[in-house]
């Protein structure tokens, strides 16, 4: 994951989602293993994070 990766992962959660908080790329960026994203074209088209739980 780059920089501009990061980006564009952090504009899709603020855009999409309600979230509390605000993602930016440096966040992303200090977290990028629990991130799973598809990129097409140089764009990034979608993302999850996984976090693990207890039920």
């Amino acid at each position: 994951m780059d920089q501009n990766h990061a980006g564009q992962i952090a504009a899709l959660l603020n855009t999409r989602n309600q979230l509390v908080k605000n993602y930016d790329a440096k966040a992303i960026l200090s977290a990028r293993a629990r991130f799973l994203f598809e990129v097409r074209d140089n764009q990034v088209v979608g993302c999850v994070e996984l976090k693990k739980v207890q039920w």
